[in-house]
Parts: C-alpha cells; structure tokens; sequence
C-alpha cells in the first residue's frame, strides 16, 4: 500500500499541529503551511494526495488560490483531491465546494476521526488510512 500525502493548510499553528498528529498517526506523510505559495510549491515539489485547505487565512485570496491550484493540477496532470475545511455550516460548505470544484469539505470542530474519515472518502481503496485508533 502507497502512504498517502497530506497538506494541511491553515493559519492556525494549534489546528496544523492536531491535524498533523491525527494523520501520522493513521500512517500518512503529512506536509503544513499557513502559506498560500508555499503550500502551491508544496504541491508541485512533494505531490500529495489531498489538501485540506481552511477557508479564512488572513491574506489568502481563497478564489484566486484555488484558480492557481487548479492551473497547477492541469498542468503537471497531478490527482490532488482538494477538501475545503471552515465552521460555516455544512449547506454553505456543499454550496463552496461546487462553486470551487472542490471534492468534498469537513466542518471545523471536527474530532480526528471525522477528518481523516472525510479524507479516505476521496482516496483511492489502496491509499485509504486505516481507521483512527
């Protein structure tokens, strides 16, 4: 079984950190950035699986982000899943998540658990966490 890769893409130290230990744990590679270009090179050096990408960074255009990321994942014909992650509530989040072509979204305040859950749902079954222990 490949180990997936992960970036977690958030302003907040505290939530990149918990996410951080949450999928080590369950055995993935995980990358973290409070950076819009960092995470975008991110992307194109290490090519991980998934991002989850918060929804208010500070100085990070979301739609304009999202427009480079996209180019990105055309260009280099990467298979990057994209999974957007906010406290609003899960009608919006559907609602951005067609607005952006993202693939799916998780609600802050989530536990661990639910999070990778939301992850494997968009991997392969060969690239899939085992279940938070």
């Amino acid at each position: 079984m490949t180990q997936p890769k992960i970036i977690i893409v958030d302003d907040s130290p505290s939530v990149r950190a918990l996410a951080r230990r949450g999928f080590e744990r369950v055995g993935f590679t995980v990358f973290d950035t409070d950076d819009g270009a960092e995470a975008l090179a991110t992307v194109l050096n290490e090519r991980p699986d998934v991002m989850l990408l918060d929804l208010t960074i500070p100085g990070l255009s979301i739609p304009t982000f999202i427009s480079e990321l996209r180019a990105l994942r055309e260009i280099h014909e990467l298979r990057l899943k994209l999974l957007l992650y906010s406290g609003r509530l899960p009608e919006e989040l559907r609602d951005l998540c067609r607005r952006y072509g993202a693939d799916g979204y998780v609600q802050k305040g989530y536990r661990i658990h639910h999070c990778v859950a939301a992850v494997n749902a968009v991997l392969p079954h060969d690239m899939r966490a085992s279940a938070y222990a």
